[in-house]
């Protein structure tokens, strides 16, 4: 316990500054310091100073809109030609900030793409239903992989 609760607050004092005192603000400061450079998920739980990075990170992604992207994700738009590097060497628990600008749209697009989840239609529906609530805007590789992941889930967990 002593050296967790040590390596909780090297993260914590890692960066200082009066907008960078959660561990959220830590995560973002982090990301925009060093945009395009992959980041693994150990180093960001250092730089959180807490267990529970990962909820930090989605709310980023989720409630905020910053492009975060895993490297599970981050694979697949290189293989469609979307990324515009190499990310070859990413495993899934790293992250990349590819587009250091905030999406202030991505909220609603998120909270949409959570509702089309749940609903029972095949994956080709939740996609085209998702592209026509968000026409004219900018969606990502994530984003789709959030509504087609949970599907695959969902029809496991109910098959069993």
């Amino acid at each position: 316990m002593p050296v967790h609760n040590l390596l909780r607050d090297l993260g914590s004092s890692l960066i200082t500054g009066e907008c960078v005192t959660a561990a959220r603000d830590r995560i973002l400061h982090y990301f925009r310091k060093y945009p395009l450079v992959i980041i693994g998920g150990e180093e960001i739980m250092v730089v959180a100073g807490i267990s529970e990075w990962a909820r930090r990170l989605r709310e980023l992604r989720v409630e905020f809109g910053w492009s975060i992207v895993s490297g599970a994700t981050a694979k697949e738009m290189a293989k469609e030609e979307d990324f515009g590097f190499d990310v070859s060497g990413m495993k899934s628990d790293d992250y990349i900030l590819p587009d250091a600008t905030e999406d202030r749209d991505a909220a609603f697009r998120w909270n949409s793409a959570n509702e089309i989840r749940r609903m029972k239609l095949s994956i080709r529906d939740r996609i085209l239903l998702y592209f026509r609530r968000n026409i004219g805007k900018h969606i990502n590789g994530e984003e789709l992989r959030f509504i087609t992941l949970c599907n695959i889930c969902h029809d496991k967990a109910h098959a069993k």
